[in-house]
């Protein structure tokens, strides 16, 4: 079955998706979908050949979180990934129960892009940039 981008953005799964990265990364407030104060996250997913989607997973990080994301960005696995999404599945609620959770078939080292600086000032945050490819098996409802 072909995984399409449009099966993903805008969907539940998406919204778990995030969650679940953004639990990885150490962004969220702890046994909560929302994300800390200063920091943020967005995703799309674009199609990918072979019945796949590649997810872009970008995260606006503040500077006190910034290490310990970077660090737990590159941690990132598969398995860990999957993990996250079944708990981000039980932390968003009912209403997610029957979403069918993709197979995560690889995940690519993260992007990190530092603020650009002005003089003394800077935009106060990082950029994390991550891919992570869905599998054929996601069935969504």
């Amino acid at each position: 079955m072909a995984v399409a981008a449009t099966d993903f953005n805008g969907k539940k799964v998406q919204e778990i998706a995030n969650c679940a990265y953004g639990t990885e990364i150490g962004i969220t407030n702890t046994g909560a979908c929302t994300y800390a104060t200063g920091c943020s996250l967005a995703s799309l997913a674009t199609d990918a050949r072979r019945a796949s989607s590649t997810v872009k997973f970008t995260a606006n990080v503040t500077p006190a979180k910034k290490d310990a994301a970077t660090t737990k960005s590159k941690a990132i696995s598969k398995t860990s990934f999957t993990a996250a999404m079944t708990k981000a599945q039980t932390d968003l609620g009912s209403a997610y129960a029957s979403v069918s959770l993709p197979t995560i078939s690889t995940v690519a080292a993260p992007t990190v892009t530092e603020p650009t600086t002005s003089g003394a000032s800077s935009t106060g945050f990082s950029m994390l940039t991550a891919l992570v490819v869905l599998g054929a098996t996601l069935r969504l409802q």
